[in-house]
């Protein structure tokens, strides 16, 4: 897939999803200590814990890293390589 294909489907799905209401976003989330009891309370709080969870991140960080990985449901992925097959 060329990269102005990519760049096309990653925006369609991104709007749709928006559009249906399925596109969550944190501002400046950080954690202190890589803790997956305090990942896992996260989701709680929003309401998404018994949900596949896609979770993008900008630039790494181990300690989110490292909270979320042991979820089952949750997959962590760097922004630069988001794709459109992740995103469906």
């Amino acid at each position: 897939m060329n990269k102005k294909a990519r760049n096309l489907a990653l925006n369609s799905i991104i709007t749709l999803k928006a559009k249906a209401g399925e596109l969550l976003g944190l501002k400046d989330f950080t954690l202190d200590a890589p803790k997956t009891k305090d990942a896992q309370e996260i989701l709680k709080n929003i309401g998404i814990l018994s949900k596949k969870v896609l979770f993008v991140v900008a630039k790494k960080d181990e300690n989110i890293f490292k909270s979320f990985k042991n979820l089952p449901k949750v997959k962590y992925l760097y922004a630069d390589y988001l794709n459109p097959a992740d995103l469906m």
